[in-house]
Protein backbone atom coordinates (compact mmCIF):
# COMPACT_ATOMS: atom_id res chain seq x y z
CA UNK A 1 0.00 0.00 0.00
CA UNK A 2 1.39 3.19 -0.98
CA UNK A 3 0.64 6.66 1.43
CA UNK A 4 0.64 9.99 -0.33
CA UNK A 5 0.56 13.43 0.94
CA UNK A 6 -2.52 15.59 0.02
CA UNK A 7 -0.33 16.80 -2.68
CA UNK A 8 -0.24 13.67 -4.79
CA UNK A 9 3.26 13.17 -3.99
CA UNK A 10 4.18 9.67 -3.05
CA UNK A 11 5.74 9.54 1.18
CA UNK A 12 6.19 5.43 1.88
CA UNK A 13 4.98 2.37 1.65
CA UNK A 14 2.84 0.36 4.20
CA UNK A 15 4.25 -3.65 3.66
CA UNK A 16 1.09 -5.61 4.14
CA UNK A 17 1.21 -8.53 5.90
CA UNK A 18 0.64 -11.11 3.13
CA UNK A 19 -0.94 -11.10 -0.77
CA UNK A 20 -4.02 -10.35 -0.28
CA UNK A 21 -6.52 -7.44 -0.91
CA UNK A 22 -7.25 -4.15 1.34
CA UNK A 23 -11.28 -4.26 1.71
CA UNK A 24 -12.29 -0.66 2.92
CA UNK A 25 -10.60 2.59 4.57
CA UNK A 26 -11.39 5.01 6.50
CA UNK A 27 -9.53 8.27 7.27
CA UNK A 28 -10.15 11.85 7.81
CA UNK A 29 -7.80 14.61 6.01
CA UNK A 30 -7.48 16.58 9.28
CA UNK A 31 -5.91 13.29 10.96
CA UNK A 32 -2.96 10.92 10.20
CA UNK A 33 -4.96 8.18 11.93
CA UNK A 34 -5.94 5.68 9.11
CA UNK A 35 -8.00 1.78 9.74
CA UNK A 36 -7.84 -0.30 6.93
CA UNK A 37 -9.77 -4.24 6.32
CA UNK A 38 -6.99 -6.16 5.03
CA UNK A 39 -7.94 -10.44 4.09
CA UNK A 40 -5.98 -13.15 2.00
CA UNK A 41 -6.83 -16.72 0.73
CA UNK A 42 -5.30 -17.86 4.23
CA UNK A 43 -6.46 -15.04 6.88
CA UNK A 44 -9.99 -13.49 7.22
CA UNK A 45 -10.45 -9.83 7.46
CA UNK A 46 -8.38 -8.04 10.27
CA UNK A 47 -8.90 -4.06 10.75
CA UNK A 48 -5.35 -2.58 10.92
CA UNK A 49 -4.86 0.68 12.58
CA UNK A 50 -2.01 2.88 10.76
CA UNK A 51 -0.72 7.06 12.55
CA UNK A 52 0.88 7.72 10.12
CA UNK A 53 2.78 10.62 11.90
CA UNK A 54 5.03 8.00 13.40
CA UNK A 55 4.98 5.70 10.33
CA UNK A 56 3.39 2.86 12.60
CA UNK A 57 0.89 -0.17 11.55
CA UNK A 58 -0.83 -2.65 14.27
CA UNK A 59 -3.54 -5.25 13.96
CA UNK A 60 -6.87 -3.23 16.04
CA UNK A 61 -9.35 -5.66 15.69
CA UNK A 62 -8.55 -9.58 14.66
CA UNK A 63 -11.46 -12.76 14.20
CA UNK A 64 -9.59 -15.97 16.04
CA UNK A 65 -10.62 -19.25 14.26
CA UNK A 66 -10.76 -21.89 16.33
CA UNK A 67 -7.86 -24.81 15.66
CA UNK A 68 -6.65 -22.61 11.80
CA UNK A 69 -3.20 -21.47 12.26
CA UNK A 70 -3.01 -18.82 8.73
CA UNK A 71 0.45 -19.09 10.05
CA UNK A 72 1.37 -22.88 8.73
CA UNK A 73 0.79 -21.96 5.05
CA UNK A 74 2.66 -19.97 2.46
CA UNK A 75 0.39 -18.29 -0.59
CA UNK A 76 3.22 -17.23 -3.40
CA UNK A 77 2.50 -15.39 -6.85
CA UNK A 78 3.59 -16.53 -10.06
CA UNK A 79 3.95 -15.27 -13.73
CA UNK A 80 3.92 -17.75 -16.25
CA UNK A 81 4.42 -17.46 -19.97
CA UNK A 82 1.24 -17.75 -22.23
CA UNK A 83 0.62 -18.49 -25.84
CA UNK A 84 -0.38 -14.52 -26.20
CA UNK A 85 1.43 -11.32 -25.21
CA UNK A 86 0.66 -11.24 -22.00
CA UNK A 87 1.76 -13.60 -18.94
CA UNK A 88 -0.79 -15.25 -17.16
CA UNK A 89 -0.40 -14.91 -13.18
CA UNK A 90 -1.57 -17.34 -10.68
CA UNK A 91 -1.34 -18.41 -6.76
CA UNK A 92 -0.14 -21.24 -5.13
CA UNK A 93 -0.78 -22.56 -1.77
CA UNK A 94 1.92 -24.63 0.27
CA UNK A 95 1.97 -25.86 3.92
CA UNK A 96 5.34 -24.37 5.63
CA UNK A 97 7.77 -27.24 7.05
Amino acid sequence: MTVHALDGLQEREVELPAIGSITRMTASPMSDHVYYGFDSYTHPTSIYHADLSVQSEQVFLKPEISGFDADRYAVKRHSTPARTARESRCLSFTERD
